[in-house]
C-alpha cells in the first residue's frame, strides 16, 4: 500500500461527519489528522470525542472559524482545496453532466483560509 493511501491525501467526503459518525470516509479523515499532526491515537473508524477535539484543532489551525469539531461543508472543501482534489459536490456535478441529467444546480461561495474564494456545487434533485 502506497504511503499516500495511508496518510488520508486521497479521501472523498460525500457527507457531512460527526461524533458518531463510522465508516471508511471516517478512517480516512482520521488518517489524514494523523499524518498532519492532530490526532494521535490508531484511526478506528468511529468519530469519537478525539476525532472531535482532532478536527477543532485542525480547524483552528486552519482558521476555520468558529471552530466547532464537526466536518461539515466548510471542512470538506478546504480538505479538497489542500489537497487539489475535487469536492464531492463537483464531482457529483460532473457525474450529472456526463449522464446527461438534468438537475438544478447552484454555486455557493466560500472564503478560503488565506482570503481567496473558491466555489462549491450543490445539486437538487
Amino acid at each position: 500500500m502506497a504511503d499516500d493511501d495511508l496518510n488520508g491525501k486521497f479521501c472523498y467526503f460525500h457527507r457531512d461527519l460527526s461524533h458518531g459518525s463510522y465508516g471508511s470516509d471516517v478512517t480516512c479523515l482520521q488518517q489524514y489528522l494523523k499524518h498532519q499532526g492532530f490526532l494521535c491515537e490508531e484511526p478506528s473508524g468511529f468519530f469519537g470525542p478525539t476525532t472531535v477535539t482532532a478536527v477543532t484543532r485542525w480547524q483552528v489551525a486552519n482558521h476555520l472559524y468558529p471552530p466547532t469539531g464537526l466536518y461539515e461543508f466548510t471542512s470538506r472543501g478546504l480538505y479538497a482545496k489542500k489537497n487539489n482534489l475535487p469536492s464531492a459536490e463537483e464531482l457529483l456535478a460532473l457525474e450529472v453532466q456526463a449522464q446527461g441529467g438534468i438537475r438544478t444546480c447552484i454555486d455557493v461561495v466560500c472564503m478560503d483560509a488565506d482570503g481567496g474564494e473558491f466555489c462549491q456545487i450543490a445539486c437538487l434533485k
